[in-house]
Order: C-alpha cells, then structure tokens, then sequence
C-alpha cells in the first residue's frame, strides 16, 4: 500500500473534523440567534474565524499528520473553554471526549493518563469559575429549547467520536501495509539470492558494529537530509559520521542491495513525493522540486522516479488528485 493513499487518508480525516466542527459551530450560532443569545452567538462566529485562521496558517505548512493534529487540539482546546462555561449546565463537558480518543491515539498511556487527569481537575473547577465569572448563559431559554440544548451534544458527539475512531482504525491498517521508511523494499529478501550474500547476512548479525552504524546512516538522512545536496556523496557521508567509506559501503550494501546510490535516490524520491503530496508544484515549478531534493539533471530525476514509483511524476502527480477525490 502507497504512502500517498494514507496521507490522502490523514488530509480526508482534518477536512472531515474541521467541516464537522464548523458546522456545528454554524448550528450553535443559529441556535443562540434564533433565542436572542446575542453575546454566544459572536463567541461562536469568533471561534469559527480563529479555526478558519488556524487552518490556512497549517496549509501553509508541510502537511504533518500529528504536528497537524496536536496543533488543533490546543487550538479547539483553548477555544473550547468559554463555551463550557457559558453552558456548564447544558452537559458541555461532554465536548471534551472527541478531544480525549484523538490524544489516546495520538500519544502513550503516560501522556494520556496526564491529560486525563488534567480534564478531571478541569471538569471539577469549571463549575466554580462559571459561578465567580458569571460566564452563564445570558438569556432564559424554553422548556423545549433548554431540552434541546442540554441533549444537543449527544447528535454530535457521537458521530464524531464514531468518525475519529473509524478513521484511526483505518489509519493503523494501512501504517501496517505502508513501506516504513527504512527501505524494507530495498532490503534484500530474495530466497534465490546468493549463497555470499546469506552468509554476509550471517555475518552482519554477528557483527553489530555494521547493524549500529546502519542505523547511524538511517538516522541521519532521516534528521539531517543530507541527500538535499546534489554533491553529497559517500565520502561526505562517511566524514559526518567519522568512519571511512569501506565501513559505509559494506554496512549499506548488507541491508540494500542496490548500495548507496540506492539509498541516495530513495530518499531523494522520497522528498519529491512528499513535495508533491503538498502540492509543491503548484507555487514551484518541477525543476525547483528536483532540485530541491538533491537531482541536478531532469533526465535522471525521471529516470530514477519511474523505477521506484513505476510511473512517471506527472503520473503521479494525477494519481494524487484522483486519490484525493477518492
């Protein structure tokens, strides 16, 4: 399973949320003019323009899944609270457990536990605050129409609790069938490959000093992209990390059997999709993307894209906008 298809996936679910959360947003402002709440009413049109705000500052941005993510939970988080104080009685708590399923899936028990606790102290202080401040709602609503406002949060909550779990699920499913970054298609799996290249694996695992400097190389074109500088090459590599070139080649040829150039162009590639999955090429032109990750000459740069992707970039390029509409 491509990358491309799970970040397609991510980017549908931030859509998906923020559409929901505006709705509902333009539904509380509808509600609070139609009973004359005049005051909740420009909170909510406040709190729609801070989101929309938050929003086109983030696309702005490299698309990150999680720094996305952790962002708009502060950002909802923070804007939030005023509107559980104004309807503290009217079960606005409940607001917070669409926020709670995204933080359990997004960071460890420790984190979660933390925050939960936190929200806790919250939930217990809030009615306090909301007296001191005198942050209640500011007119006196119907019969039907209390009812409905203190019901309210279950139509919402639930689907969006439903969505936020359906999504993370298929999220999980497909991080599994993704190709991690560390080449596990390079790596070589082949049963008929040569009995040399068994007995060096062999050797490998007996040796950690390859496996430890392996992972050396990796964490470095992970951190500090290397790759982007069209003159790096293996001698660069080994003077960053202090060793000589026989090291680096034995150590990468043992996990990647197309060796450094390989290495080099996969992560190069890598970059451009990235690019391309942020709709670089609609600010820069392709060269300036190519460039930019490290290809000096066109030629090469579609070369090397066609036979890791088996397509060619504009390929792909129209393969990105036909997923997203997917």
């Amino acid at each position: 399973m491509s990358n491309i298809y799970l970040i397609s996936k991510q980017k549908k679910f931030i859509t998906y949320i923020i559409a929901f959360i505006i709705s509902i947003l333009i539904f509380y402002t509808a509600f609070f003019y139609y009973t004359k709440a005049y005051l909740e009413m420009m909170y909510c049109v406040i709190f729609i323009l801070v989101i929309s705000y938050s929003l086109f500052i983030i696309s702005n941005f490299n698309f990150n899944f999680k720094a996305t993510l952790k962002i708009g939970l502060i950002v909802f988080s923070l804007g939030q609270y005023p509107f559980v104080l104004f309807l503290w009685s009217y079960n606005s708590y409940l607001w917070y457990i669409p926020i709670l399923i995204i933080i359990y899936r997004i960071y460890n028990y420790k984190v979660f536990s933390s925050i939960f606790l936190l929200l806790i102290a919250v939930i217990i202080s809030t009615p306090f605050i909301s007296d001191f401040s005198k942050l209640n709602l500011t007119v006196k609503l119907t019969e039907k129409a209390d009812l409905f406002l203190k019901l309210s949060p279950l139509f919402f909550i639930i689907p969006q609790s439903l969505l936020i779990i359906y999504y993370f699920n298929l999220f999980s499913k497909l991080e599994n069938q993704v190709t991690p970054s560390l080449l596990e298609n390079n790596i070589v799996s082949n049963d008929n490959k040569p009995k040399e290249n068994i007995d060096t694996e062999e050797n490998f695992h007996e040796n950690k000093k390859y496996h430890l400097l392996y992972q050396e190389i990796i964490e470095y074109f992970e951190k500090s992209k290397p790759y982007k500088a069209s003159d790096f090459n293996i001698q660069s590599l080994a003077k960053a990390l202090h060793t000589n070139t026989s090291y680096i080649s034995r150590a990468i040829n043992i996990k990647n059997e197309k060796g450094f150039k390989g290495l080099l162009n996969y992560y190069r590639i890598e970059q451009i999709k990235k690019d391309f999955m942020n709709n670089h090429q609609k600010k820069y032109t392709i060269k300036h993307i190519y460039t930019e990750a490290g290809f000096s000459h066109q030629a090469s740069f579609n070369r090397i894209f066609k036979e890791l992707e088996g397509m060619t970039p504009n390929e792909f390029i129209k393969d990105i906008k036909r997923r997203s509409r997917v």
